[in-house]
Parts: C-alpha cells; sequence; structure tokens
C-alpha cells in the first residue's frame, strides 16, 4: 500500500505542474482573443449591390437575335430576340445606333459618346460638348453622325436652347461640328443612302435693341426639317407646308417615304398630328388618326405597316392620366385601328419595329420605366427580362432578410410592387403588389409581419392607405382608407410593436394603439405643417419637426398632447430637422441655426427625454443632415453633406454616442439612404431615378453598400440597461488584460512548481 501511495504521490507531483501550464495555455488564449479587435470578412462598407435603374431609352438590332438597349446607366444586350437582356456595359446613353454587329456608337447626356468596335468593349471618345445628345445614325464603322439640344440641369432654360450636330468619319477619333442655320436646332437624325433629313425646330431671330439672342426668340418656334441629298456634304432647311413649332418622331423607309409627328395649331388644349410624305419631305399630307394630344412614338417596318403610339385625352380631368392607344396601319397610313395600351403617360417612348417583334422602351423617373415586347403586333405584350432594378423604399426585418417597394410602370393606375432578400441585399426577387400605387413607405418588424402606407390612385384623386401582412407581403389587409386628396408621402411611417404605431406627412398625423383597426388624428396646437422630421420613441412618447420657424415638438401621452420641446423653439428658418430617439430618455436632434445672414447645421443630444439638450461637434461646417439613424445609445449614423459647385455627401459613424464622428464613406451621389438592422449591421443605397438639377451623366444606378462591422469602424460596445457611465466604444475592455495577468501569474507558480518537481526526481 506504501508503494501504492508513493506513486499516486509521485503522479500528483508531476501532474500538477502540467495542469498549471496547460491552464496557463488556456487562460492565454481566451485573454488574447478577447483582447484582439473583432474582424469581419468584408471590413468598412460592401458593394453588394449594383445594376442599372429602369430607365429604358432607345433601342437597335442588327439581326433578329441581337440587340442593343440603352438605359441611363447601363447598356443591355440581347442574344435571343429581346425575349432576356443582360448588361454589356455600366455605362450611361440615351440613344444607341450600329453599322453592322460590331461597330456601335452610344449617346446621352452631357455630350457623352462611347464606341464600340468588336460588340464587347467599349470606349469613350471625346465629343467636345457639355449639350446633351440626343440622337445618333451610324452610316458606316468609320462614319457617324450625332445631333443634341439643351446643356445642365438647371431650372434656367435658354431660349433657343445650345445645339450641337456633330460627324465623324474616322471611327470616332475625331467629332467635327457641322454648321446648321443660326437659331435653329435638332433633335433626330436618319439616313437613307445618299439622302438625310435632321428634324428641329428654328427661331427667327429678333433686330429690335433689347434682344438678347441667348434667352430669347422672335415670333414662336417653327419645325425645322434640315436636308442633305449629298450624305451630309452640304444642308439646307427644306422648304415644307409643316406649319407647327416642333416635329418628331421622324421616320423613312425610303429615299421618298417617311413619316413624322408634329404639333398643330390652335386653341385650347396642344395636339399633335401624324404627317406622311411622299417626295423626300418637301410635301406633307395630314392623316386621320382622330383627335390626339400627343404623339409618343412612332415606327415603320416598310412603306405599309407601322405603328403610333398616341395619348387620347379628350374628356379626361386635367389631373388624371390620359389613356395611351397604340394605332397601327397597313396601307402607309391612310387608315389606322386603335387598341388601348395599360401604360402611363409620362415620359417619351420608343418604338422599333423587327421582323420577327415589336418593341415599347421608355424612361422611368418618379414611376419605373417601360421594357415590353410583342410578337403579335402589339395586341399583347410581355415585360423583358433584365437586370434593370429600381427600388424605392427598403426596410429590413433583420439582418439577411429585407422587402423593399419597387414602382410597376406598365399599368396607367401605377402599383409598387413589393421585393425581398435573404440575403442582406444581395439580390432582390419580386413578391407581388401591394396595395399602393406612386407612394409608398415601408415597416416590417419580422420577415412575416410588416405595414404599407401610401397612396389608392385607382379611383380619381389619390388617398392614402394603410395595409398590413401577416405573410410576408403575400397577402394583405386594409387597415386605413383616407379621403380622396388626403397626403399620402410619408414623413413617418413606424410601429414600434404590432399594435403601436403611426403615419406622419405633411399634414397628416395619424395614431393607433390596436393593431390599426381603429386610428386616432390627434390635435396638434401648432398652425404649422409638419416636415421630414419625426420618431416614436415608445407608444406613449413622440416627437416630430415642424416649420415654419422651425420646432421640435413632443408628446409624453400618445400624442393626445403636445408641447414645443424645451431649448428648442425657432432655431432654423426653413425645415432641416432630423430627430431620433432610441428609447424614452436618449434622443438626438439635427436642426438649422440661423445668425443675420449665414445659417449652420447643429447637432444636438438629450439623455433625460428632451428636459435638456448639449451641442455635439460632428466634425466641420455642412450644409444639410439627411439621415440621423441610431442603433443604441453609443452607435449611430448621420449622412451629411456641403454643396458649393457640387455635393459631397458622407456617411459619418460614432461610437461614442455622438461625441467624436467618423467619416467612413464620402460620395459624389445623391440622394441616400440608411437603414440598419443593429449597431454593426447596416446599408446605405441609392435609388436609380434622375437626381435632376444636380448635372453630371444622369440617372444614376441603384446601389446598396453593407457593412457587418460598422462600418470599419472601432467594434462597438452595446452600453448596459443601468444609467451608469460606459466606457466608449472602441475602448479597452479591463476583463483581456486581468486573465492575461492572470495567466502570467499562474505560468510563474507552474514554472517554479514544475522546477522543484524535476529537482526532487533528480
Amino acid at each position: 500500500m506504501a508503494g501504492d501511495a508513493g506513486t499516486v504521490d509521485r503522479e500528483r507531483r508531476v501532474w500538477r505542474p502540467r495542469l498549471l501550464a496547460i491552464s496557463t495555455l488556456l487562460l492565454v488564449t481566451v485573454g488574447l482573443a478577447l483582447g484582439s479587435p473583432r474582424t469581419s470578412a468584408s471590413p468598412g462598407w460592401e458593394l453588394i449591390l449594383d445594376l442599372p435603374g429602369t430607365d429604358f431609352q432607345g433601342i437597335d438590332f442588327v439581326s433578329e437575335s441581337e440587340g442593343w438597349l440603352a438605359t441611363g446607366a447601363g447598356l443591355l444586350h440581347t442574344t435571343d430576340g429581346g425575349v432576356t437582356w443582360q448588361e454589356a456595359a455600366p455605362i450611361p446613353g440615351q440613344y444607341v445606333d450600329f453599322a453592322d454587329p460590331t461597330h456601335g456608337w452610344l449617346v446621352g447626356y452631357s455630350g457623352s459618346i462611347y464606341a464600340t468596335s468588336d460588340g464587347v468593349t467599349w470606349s469613350r471618345q471625346e465629343s467636345g460638348t457639355k449639350v446633351h445628345l440626343t440622337d445618333v445614325f451610324a452610316v458606316s464603322p468609320q462614319e457617324a453622325w450625332v445631333v443634341g439640344v439643351g446643356e445642365g440641369f438647371s431650372d434656367v432654360v435658354a431660349q433657343p436652347p445650345p445645339g450641337v450636330f456633330l460627324h465623324t468619319i474616322d471611327g470616332g477619333a475625331t467629332w467635327q461640328q457641322v454648321e446648321t442655320p443660326a437659331t435653329s436646332w435638332f433633335r433626330e437624325i436618319t439616313f437613307v443612302g445618299q439622302k438625310g433629313w435632321a428634324v428641329g425646330d428654328y427661331c427667327a431671330p429678333r433686330t429690335d435693341p433689347d434682344y438678347d439672342p441667348a434667352y430669347y426668340c422672335g415670333s414662336p418656334t417653327t419645325a425645322a426639317l434640315l436636308h442633305t441629298e449629298n450624305g451630309g456634304a452640304t444642308w439646307a432647311l427644306l422648304e415644307t407646308n409643316l406649319t407647327g413649332d416642333r416635329s418628331r418622331h421622324l421616320v423613312f423607309v425610303d429615299e421618298n417615304k417617311g413619316w413624322v409627328a408634329q404639333s398643330i395649331p390652335g386653341q385650347g388644349r396642344a395636339r399633335d398630328a401624324l404627317f406622311s410624305t411622299s417626295d423626300g419631305g418637301t410635301n406633307w399630307q395630314q392623316l386621320d388618326v382622330g383627335p390626339v394630344v400627343r404623339v409618343e412614338a412612332m415606327t415603320f417596318r416598310d412603306e405599309l405597316e407601322g405603328w403610333a403610339l398616341v395619348a387620347t385625352c379628350d374628356g379626361v380631368p386635367i389631373q388624371d392620366p390620359c389613356p395611351m392607344v397604340l394605332l397601327s396601319t397597313f396601307d402607309g397610313g391612310e387608315r389606322w385601328t386603335g387598341l388601348l395600351i395599360d401604360i402611363r403617360q409620362d415620359y417619351t417612348f420608343e418604338l422599333l419595329a423587327t421582323e420577327e417583334a415589336l418593341f415599347l422602351t421608355g424612361p422611368g423617373d418618379q414611376i419605373a420605366g417601360v421594357a415590353l415586347r410583342s410578337t403579335n403586333g402589339g395586341a399583347g405584350w410581355q415585360p423583358m427580362a433584365h437586370p434593370g432594378l429600381d427600388l424605392r423604399e427598403i426596410a429590413f426585418a433583420d439582418a439577411e432578410v429585407g422587402f423593399a417597394l419597387s414602382h410597376n410602370g406598365f399599368a396607367r393606375a401605377s402599383t409598387m410592387d413589393l421585393y425581398r432578400t435573404d440575403d442582406a441585399g444581395k439580390s432582390w426577387q419580386r413578391v407581388g403588389p401591394t396595395p399602393v400605387s406612386w407612394t409608398g413607405s415601408l415597416n416590417f418588424l419580422d420577415a412575416r409581419h410588416g405595414f404599407v402606407a401610401g397612396s389608392d390612385c385607382s379611383v380619381g384623386r389619390c388617398a392614402l392607405t394603410i395595409h398590413a401582412t401577416n405573410d410576408g407581403g403575400e397577402s394583405w389587409e386594409p387597415l386605413y382608407a383616407g379621403s380622396p386628396g388626403s397626403g399620402t408621402s410619408a414623413v413617418a411611417f413606424q410601429f414600434v410593436d404590432v399594435d403601436h404605431g403611426w403615419f406622419v406627412s405633411q399634414r397628416d398625423f395619424l395614431m393607433t394603439q390596436d393593431g390599426g383597426r381603429t386610428w386616432t388624428q390627434p390635435h396638434l396646437p401648432f398652425d404649422q405643417d409638419f416636415t421630414r422630421g419625426a420618431d416614436l420613441a415608445d407608444k406613449d412618447r413622440a416627437w416630430a419637426v415642424i416649420s415654419m420657424p422651425e420646432k421640435l415638438v413632443r408628446s409624453l401621452d400618445g400624442g393626445r398632447t403636445w408641447q414645443i420641446a424645451p431649448g428648442t423653439s425657432g432655431v432654423g428658418r426653413r425645415p432641416m430637422g432630423q430627430v431620433d430617439f432610441i428609447d424614452r430618455n436618449h434622443g438626438w436632434y439635427s436642426a438649422q441655426v440661423c445668425e443675420a445672414t449665414s445659417c449652420t447645421i447643429i447637432l444636438r443630444a438629450t439623455h433625460d427625454g428632451g428636459e435638456t439638450w448639449e451641442d455635439i461637434d460632428f466634425g466641420g461646417e455642412r450644409s444639410f443632415i439627411e439621415e440621423l439613424a441610431f442603433a443604441d445609445r453609443l452607435n449611430g449614423w448621420l449622412i451629411g453633406g456641403t454643396c458649393e459647385e457640387q455635393c459631397t455627401v458622407e456617411v459619418l459613424r460614432t461610437a461614442d454616442g455622438g461625441r467624436t464622428w467618423v467619416s467612413q464613406l464620402a460620395l459624389q451621389r445623391f440622394p441616400l439612404n440608411l437603414t440598419f438592422a443593429d449597431a454593426e449591421t447596416a446599408w446605405v443605397w441609392f435609388p436609380s431615378f434622375r437626381p435632376v438639377g444636380l448635372g453630371g451623366e444622369l440617372p444614376a444606378r441603384m446601389q446598396i453598400y453593407h457593412t457587418t462591422d460598422g462600418g470599419g469602424g472601432p467594434s462597438s460596445i452595446v452600453p448596459p440597461d443601468t444609467g451608469s457611465a460606459s466606457p466608449p466604444s472602441g475602448a479597452a475592455s479591463p476583463l483581456p488584460l486581468i486573465l492575461t495577468l492572470a495567466a502570467l501569474g499562474w505560468s510563474l507558480l507552474a514554472a517554479a512548481a514544475l522546477g522543484r518537481g524535476q529537482r526532487r526526481r533528480s
């Protein structure tokens, strides 16, 4: 027994230091793991989605199967006759034309010209102009013509507008300006052999001393038809019997037979008419197509078969969209038959007829663009499959599942479709139509329970409607229906749980405490309208920014009564404020402060429910704050920027409650939108519609930036529930240091014990 006891004692003496060493290794490992910063597979902001919008423009086919479709921010290509399209190049353009299957040009805003000589790669060419290019005709791989009119995107309209008439004979290596008659400009150009035509407008100059040729014409403009008989060596205005002030949609199928749409003089509502010529454009005959307010597009397959898309507005109230009719002819335009087509009248469309199909495309702005294909002469239309995406409102239910609204631009009473993502926004799939149209706002509590608010424009004037879904948007239950003409564009639309929510527009304020079964409209003791800043802290506490002059108001009883928040009255001249509360005590408010003739943007924070506010330095002077969003008491983002010659927009992050801010993204794109799932998971996204007024090559692409580590900033520390002070986000936690020091102590003890054991054994 004694021997056995000695053996056990020796084993204990041997294993005790080994256990100490193992413990030391584990503690060091844990300490280092806790002390090392958290990493992400893709640190910072990652561009996870970059697609052209649905701003469809010109279309051209080089064969029955291969074609090209221009969008505002991406050129599309098809090899199956237009059934499906893929993005060929992320370049902007409006009109495209090919001389053969490999040589083509794409033209668009601000004088942009792109060319290809292999049908695959595209390069930009120097046009020498900033005029917006409105048409291109490719004569051969080396020769092309381009026309354009207008420049910039400001509200100042020059009359006559700047125009350009360009020609290349070296494949676009150089472009030469062609002289045209003074005070004339041209929007379309076409050739048949050596004969060519350009259609536009002419303005007779005035001779009085007050005439400023930069901004004024003489008598009203008249249609101008420029013509060449020798391949463009010389051009001259044709003397025609066209008497309207503008011509559009010029089509020639041979050297003599052509058609054009033109406005016709008269009283009352403006009207268009169709004209045909059989002598190359000198004499024109008006065609009988009935009462037409506007010709939107026209195409002819040959000298007999053609189509025209027209708007007929007789008897339609001025506030309602006009019915769109597709006219078709089989005898060169002598007789036409009409077929109602259910699309909106908002912009000029493009019609193109090939031997196999008829194509209809149209740009998008406030609604989605149109990309349709018909194989039965326009009797039936099918949407073409394309990569274009146009998301207007995005709401994420968690870090992976999100929903978005997108306009369906095909129908006259345009509805908004619901899209869903299950991979954090990298891809989106259409769920189905929603009950709202034109404008809409989303709020999802989880992957199944959500709400949508927006316009119902199905009958007469639009009315506000609110609906709920319990199955992820597959079906919708109506919750509220306002009177026609009620405000429908949400300043804030928010549910804090399935029962408590509100809707705020410029003129409406609605609250519910029973999941939308009943709604109350609290009395507001203020004469001013609501602006864009509003937030619901919880079911009782609400905040909103009102204008003229700007004030921050709050309600502590679910919206029944309101007061001006202390210390915030009258700080701004214009509605610039944003407000965000993460609970009933902690909130932030941005405002405009004006002194004398200058104004600055300030940011304030409160930790006592708005009783007191402290100013926060958010890193330099800025012209605006567009978004203000906090995930908790420490972690938040804001989108702000400055606008001088050009707007620069930044995404800034704070991890210490707003005391310090770090710029994470600086972009020239505007507007931006931000949404988040938690303190480290957020999205910044750009709608793809045209931000007219900012200049540049427009419109933008549909882009989404995503972060899973707070934008690459310091690791966030979730603040405790107690009111005690928390270390700033990014400060080192003492736990790793304690564990590491303990590990070092254990290691010294282990080394000493191991040495003693070895000496005993020796």
